[in-house]
């Protein structure tokens, strides 16, 4: 049986996992007044405050003793509780560990997915800081605009994997804006026929429309990145990413400018076509663009739209368009040409369609593509060059569009099939690439791949911290050394829900930054909130690197990336 785990169950995991640490709650404490709407986790499981248990307050203070609510035991003390489900990852922390040097500093090892490796790691464990919600993001990896790179366009029938080389990062200002390809072809007079060709325009819009550069290229403007996310989330090989899902309402915001994207991407129908490639003959050679098609017939300013009929001044009187689709540029309607009569150098087109049109029209006679499928309202034609189809020109991106079954460029002098049913080789061939369901740049986590998960930690100074102490008294401690070897580390790690000491015993922890055991101060009398409980917590990601020595006036940028 075959199966495949898709890129979308990939970003969903993704993006629960970033959810999970969203919805941390503080752990439940004992003596403690709860009001209504209060969320708390014990023993993994979260739970919220309904009131009083005798219905006559909004808020109840919990028991003293007897471990707090349960999924079976929802009153405690005074409180009411519901059980909102399991907490899988309530609090996470970036630890940092290891001060003894490898066998070989210059060449770390690889770090072991085992119970035993994880047990060494907690037990070389230095000090660990609580990762926030605010300190996450989505990622996708860099990607920077080169010149002369060939990057590869969106087409709705690709496999996902390709998509990190369907997009890139420009730099512009104090701030990042990121395209994604919607085409790499260009019409190459030389060749005589339409190839994929190398970026050398670097995009630049930040509109709402699709952007083409003249080496050929289509750009969709999807997202900018702020300078304040740049500071914290950008590296060489990742950049942040979001799907907005509410007006950030804030005027002149890379926010805003991606919210003003995604309306206009959400505004037209569901289902359009943006962009027709035209593909190379399936016999007969890698040509693309066809053979024999008249040249286009533009007229500016000139023309009267009257109805169904259409008068052109100034035609080549042995062509016969009979076939071809007769344009309106102003507004975009296109229409078949049923019949074509000549007067000396004056033809009459009469088409399909009724034209609003009126005196003084931009008109253009040109091939017009053939679609059936299950959308509508979709209608483009064809540029021609030296009788070849240099590149398509959509007048309506259409609706509803999720299956093509055929598309041609078919028309009197050059049918898309010969008589015998056979492909005729002369024939451009083209197909039409359906955008995603929403519209380019609706949800760019979906559409550039947006499972990684990176967690972005500074380790600042020596990152003191002030609590109580088992005395009673407040104490102010270093929680990360900056003095001698104990100020070296070699490894950076993710744990899940740690248990930290507290003056009677333990409790899942829930402070900003605890001290491991191999802190020098680790264990110290009277000082036991400080301290982590040793052994506790998920190990959910190691890393091994060369060795960090920090120093009073120093700061540890440190950035883990989670791919889903």
């Amino acid at each position: 049986m075959a199966a495949i785990i898709t890129n979308k169950l990939r970003i969903f995991n993704a993006m629960e996992f970033l959810q999970s640490i969203n919805r941390s709650a503080p752990n439940w404490k004992p003596n403690y007044t709860y009001a209504e709407g209060d969320v708390v986790v014990n023993n993994q499981n979260s739970f919220i405050a309904l009131g009083n248990i005798s219905g006559a307050s909004t808020s109840g203070l919990s028991a003293g003793d007897g471990g707090g609510p349960t999924p079976d035991t929802l009153q405690d003390g005074t409180v009411q509780w519901a059980h909102q489900g399991q907490s899988v990852y309530n609090m996470l922390y970036m630890a940092i560990g290891k001060q003894t040097p490898w066998l070989n500093d210059s060449n770390p090892p690889t770090p072991e997915d085992s119970i035993g490796y994880s047990y060494r790691f907690k037990y070389d464990t230095i000090a660990l800081k609580k990762v926030n919600y605010s300190d996450m993001t989505l990622a996708i990896p860099r990607i920077n605009w080169t010149s002369g790179r060939v990057y590869t366009m969106y087409e709705h029938d690709n496999p996902e994997e390709i998509i990190p080389n369907g997009y890139v990062i420009v730099a512009s200002g104090n701030q990042f804006n990121v395209y994604k390809c919607i085409n790499n072809q260009k019409y190459d007079a030389a060749a005589q026929t339409v190839t994929t060709v190398a970026s050398t325009i670097q995009p630049s819009t930040t509109g709402t429309e699709i952007e083409e550069t003249a080496d050929g290229y289509k750009w969709k403007f999807m997202y900018a990145i702020d300078l304040q996310d740049s500071l914290k989330f950008l590296t060489k090989d990742y950049i942040p990413v979001k799907n907005l899902l509410e007006n950030p309402v804030a005027p002149g915001t890379a926010a805003q400018v991606q919210w003003d994207i995604k309306l206009a991407a959400s505004q037209p129908n569901p289902g359009q076509i943006e962009h027709v490639k035209i593909m190379p003959n399936e016999e007969g050679g890698a040509i693309g663009g066809g053979l024999g098609y008249h040249p286009n017939i533009q007229q500016t300013g000139s023309v009267t739209l009257t109805g169904n009929q259409v008068t052109i001044a100034g035609v080549d009187g042995a062509t016969d368009y009979t076939g071809y689709d007769l344009v309106d540029l102003g507004n975009q309607e296109q229409f078949r040409i049923v019949n074509w009569s000549l007067s000396g150098t004056t033809a009459t087109a009469t088409v399909n369609g009724s034209f609003t049109g009126g005196a003084g029209r931009d008109i253009l006679v040109a091939p017009g593509v053939n679609i059936s499928g299950n959308g509508s309202s979709f209608s483009a034609y064809g540029l021609v060059v030296d009788q070849r189809i240099e590149k398509i020109v959509i007048t309506s991106t259409g609706a509803n569009w999720s299956a093509v079954d055929n598309a041609t460029v078919d028309v009197g002098n050059v049918p898309a099939n010969n008589f015998d049913g056979t492909l005729n080789i002369n024939a451009c061939k083209v197909k039409p690439i359906v955008s995603p369901e929403t519209g380019h740049g609706f949800n760019p986590v979906e559409e550039l791949g947006g499972y990684y998960v990176m967690t972005a930690i500074k380790l600042e100074y020596d990152e003191q911290s002030t609590r109580e102490n088992s005395l009673g008294n407040l104490e102010t401690k270093i929680m990360f050394p900056v003095e001698d070897s104990e100020a070296q580390f070699r490894q950076i790690a993710i744990v899940a829900d740690p248990d930290g000491q507290t003056q009677s015993g333990s409790t899942p922890a829930n402070e900003e930054s605890y001290r491991g055991p191999q802190h020098p101060d680790f264990g110290s009398a009277d000082e036991e909130t400080f301290d982590i409980v040793t052994g506790t917590g998920k190990v959910l990601y190691i890393e091994n690197r060369q060795p960090v020595s920090r120093a009073i006036d120093q700061i540890e940028d440190i950035k883990v990336v989670f791919e889903f």
